[in-house]
């Protein structure tokens, strides 16, 4: 029997939760692309902190959607 994957989008928590996962990503490397060259101010600094933060909000969703996906699948054997 082949299982097919089921895309992250079909669950709405886990597919916003992969969205900002990309989208604090990008932000990330932007504000660390800005430090590196050399633009070195508040404003630049803050956004790498915020884009941190967001980054870790989101992987946290998607570790609590697998421990909760683990232990419904431990209930069902």
């Amino acid at each position: 029997m082949s299982v097919s994957p089921i895309p992250s989008s079909s669950f709405g928590v886990l597919g916003v939760a992969q969205q900002g996962l990309r989208r604090s990503e990008q932000q990330l490397e932007r504000a660390a692309r800005s430090i590196a060259s050399g633009d070195v101010n508040s404003s630049r600094m803050v956004e790498l902190v915020v884009s941190e933060r967001m980054y870790q909000a989101n992987a946290a969703v998607v570790r609590t959607s697998d421990q909760m996906l683990g232990v419904l699948i431990d209930r069902r054997a």
